[in-house]
């Protein structure tokens, strides 16, 4: 039977922030989903990272798609039911969530800022902590993220750029486990 959603996580040579990511997943109260893992132990990189998405695309079988990286987590546990009931009663093709990151001088940061909600993505408010993507959409458009930089800003200005059913949900669901995460792996 096909999951509800696939979470993909690209691993690289982070165990315990891979067993937070894990836990975070497995808290889920709704168990209609599965975790697809791919695995960068050479570190080749950003670029490399995101290109595999694109090869490891095949993999993907959930009905939504939101990638986890295992330098994040969830924060909630009805992420799963959240997501389910909202793309149920409002046929979305792709849904918007926040999140949040550590910043070394500003604190806990909000992504995306409160000045750039329910607006077409802007590099540096966008993070694939922000969006669930209906599968088809998703395999449509993942080959935007073979970019050098930033592409998974990329991957949501090619979705914004359709004519998609957006539905924007204004909680925070996820968050990074490091600082600097945004800027590079």
């Amino acid at each position: 039977m096909t999951p509800f959603l696939t979470f993909v996580t690209r691993c690289c040579n982070r165990p315990q922030m891979l067993a937070t990511n894990i836990a975070s997943v497995e808290m889920q109260i709704d168990n209609d989903y599965n975790q697809v893992f791919i695995d960068d132990p050479l570190r080749l990189g950003l670029y490399a990272a995101n290109c595999n998405l694109y090869s490891n695309r095949h993999r993907v079988t959930g009905k939504y798609v939101y990638i986890l990286d295992d330098d994040t987590a969830l924060i909630v546990p009805d992420f799963v039911s959240t997501i389910r009931q909202l793309a149920k009663n409002q046929k979305c093709d792709i849904i918007m969530v926040k999140s949040y990151w550590l910043a070394t001088s500003q604190g806990r940061v909000i992504l995306p800022r409160q000045e750039f909600w329910q607006r077409p993505p802007v590099k540096g408010q966008i993070d694939t902590l922000n969006f669930i993507v209906r599968n088809g959409v998703w395999q449509r458009h993942i080959h935007e993220f073979c970019q050098p930089r930033c592409g998974d800003f990329h991957f949501a200005k090619a979705l914004f750029e359709q004519d998609y059913s957006i539905c924007w949900l204004d909680e925070i669901m996820a968050a990074t486990q490091q600082i600097g995460s945004l800027t590079g792996r």
